[in-house]
């Protein structure tokens, strides 16, 4: 796995509003992403973005994701996940 972090700025902003659904929260100062593994991002994950909504990552979502990615015929290229932290 990897993570970096960067300051959030508008990407905070967006992320509350998918959120909370409110129109002007305050920003978190500091996003960090990380990308890995689907089984070992996930690990770490609560919530998930789904279209253009932030869902709670149940234990059926989270094994749905799960199955797809394990559904993928074996490749020489991993398949990634993504995730963020605010």
């Amino acid at each position: 796995m990897m993570t970096t972090i960067h300051t959030a700025g508008d990407l905070g902003a967006r992320i509350n509003n998918l959120k909370n659904g409110s129109k002007a929260p305050e920003p978190d100062p500091y996003v960090a992403f990380v990308k890995g593994g689907p089984d070992l991002v996930l690990g770490y994950c609560d919530d998930v973005v789904l279209g253009d909504k932030i869902v709670p990552l149940t234990p059926e979502l989270r094994q749905e994701i799960l199955a797809a990615n394990k559904a993928w015929p074996p490749r020489r290229c991993a398949s990634l996940a993504q995730a963020s932290k605010h």
